[in-house]
């Protein structure tokens, strides 16, 4: 027969691994997915522009600046611009973006997808 003493230290004892291991799971779990929001985050916050369009949607884009009477930039004909072109340059990189880029990050609904006028 045991000793009833030894059974009992032995059970709180069990009890006091068993709920260690337990906090440190929880512990991970909640460490990982703190660290797996701020990735998501970072991913759509850091998200680069847009950096090439397909040849198809650069025909799209041509055909709805032509049938819109639109400057090649989007703009209503006639718009005036300093140095004769719109600033093409990405604002969080200061790089130079191509006239189709521009026009994609100007118009995120992507207007030159629809049928009608």
């Amino acid at each position: 027969m045991k000793n009833p003493l030894t059974l009992a230290i032995e059970t709180r004892l069990g009890i006091i691994i068993v709920a260690s291991w337990a906090a440190i799971f929880i512990v991970a779990i909640i460490r990982a997915q703190a660290d797996y929001t701020e990735l998501v985050t970072n991913l759509y916050v850091t998200a680069p522009p847009i950096k090439g369009v397909q040849r198809v949607e650069k025909g799209r884009i041509n055909r709805w600046i032509l049938d819109n009477n639109l400057t090649a930039y989007g703009d209503p004909e006639g718009t005036a611009y300093p140095e004769d072109t719109p600033r093409l340059v990405d604002e969080m990189t200061g790089e130079s973006i191509d006239r189709y880029a521009y026009l994609a990050q100007k118009f995120p609904e992507k207007p030159w997808r629809n049928k009608s006028k």
